[in-house]
C-alpha cells in the first residue's frame, strides 16, 4: 500500500487481507491513497483477493471509502490471475463524500469477479455511493458490473446500485442541488443518467435483462 499526504490533520487507514490486494502501485508512481489540503480522510479495506483501489483527494474536510471483500472463483484453470475488484475515487474541492462497497453475497451463489467503480467529484458538498454484488442463482464465470460517477459543481447527490452480471451505468451530474438514484438487478442492463443546470431528479430502476434507460435533464 502506498500512501502519499501533504497539508495538516489528513488521516489514511488503508486495512488488507486475503492475498494479492494492491492500493496503489509504487514502481508506476501511482498511490493507493493521495491526498493533499486539510482534515481529509481516506479508508481502503481489502478482505479478498486481487483488488485494486485507489483514492486521490485536493481540498479540505473529504471523505472517501472503499471496502472490497470480493474472492477469485472461479478462476479458469491456467488463466492467468486478473484484478478481481477495481475502484477509484477522485475528489477536487470541499466536504465531498464518496463510498463504493464491492462484496460478496453470503453464501455467495455467483462469482462476483471483475467488477469496476469509480467515482469522480468536483466542486463541493457532493456525495456519492456505489454498492456492487451478485446474488443472481446460476453459474456464471464473472460478474462485470461497470459503475461510473462523475459530478460537478455542488451538492450533488447519487445513489447507484448494481446486483447482477454485465450491466453498466454512468451517472453524469453538472450543476447543484442534482439527485440520481439508480437501481440495476439482473443482467446486460444498461443505464445513463445525464443532469445538468441545478435541481434535477432521478430515479430509475432496472430488473430484469437486457434493459436500456437514458435520462437526459438540463441543458
Amino acid at each position: 500500500a502506498d500512501v502519499v499526504q501533504s497539508g495538516d490533520r489528513n488521516r489514511s487507514e488503508v486495512l488488507q487481507s486475503g492475498f494479492d490486494n494492491s492500493a496503489g502501485d509504487s514502481d508506476a508512481g501511482i498511490a493507493g491513497v493521495d491526498q493533499s489540503g486539510s482534515d481529509n480522510r481516506a479508508f481502503i479495506t481489502q478482505a479478498g483477493q486481487l483488488a485494486s483501489a485507489s483514492i486521490d483527494q485536493s481540498g479540505n474536510d473529504n471523505l472517501a471509502t472503499i471496502n472490497q471483500s470480493v474472492n477469485n472463483a472461479p478462476n479458469p484453470p491456467g488463466s492467468p490471475d486478473p484484478i478481481v475488484t477495481s475502484a477509484s475515487i477522485d475528489q477536487v474541492g470541499n466536504d465531498n463524500v464518496s463510498t463504493i462497497n464491492q462484496y460478496s453475497t453470503d453464501p455467495a451463489t455467483s462469482s462476483e469477479r471483475l467488477m469496476t467503480a469509480s467515482s469522480v467529484q468536483n466542486g463541493n458538498g457532493n456525495a456519492s455511493l456505489i454498492n456492487q454484488t451478485n446474488s443472481l442463482p446460476g453459474t456464471f464465470a464473472s460478474s462485470g458490473n461497470s459503475a461510473l460517477v462523475n459530478q460537478g459543481g455542488d451538492d450533488n447527490d447519487s445513489v447507484l446500485m448494481q446486483d447482477g452480471v454485465t450491466n453498466t451505468a454512468t451517472v453524469t451530474q453538472n450543476g447543484s442541488g442534482n439527485n440520481s438514484v439508480l437501481d440495476q438487478y439482473g443482467s446486460g442492463n444498461t443505464a445513463t443518467v445525464i443532469q445538468l443546470s441545478a435541481g434535477n431528479s432521478s430515479n430509475v430502476n432496472q430488473n430484469g435483462s437486457g434493459n436500456s434507460a437514458t435520462v437526459t435533464q438540463g441543458n
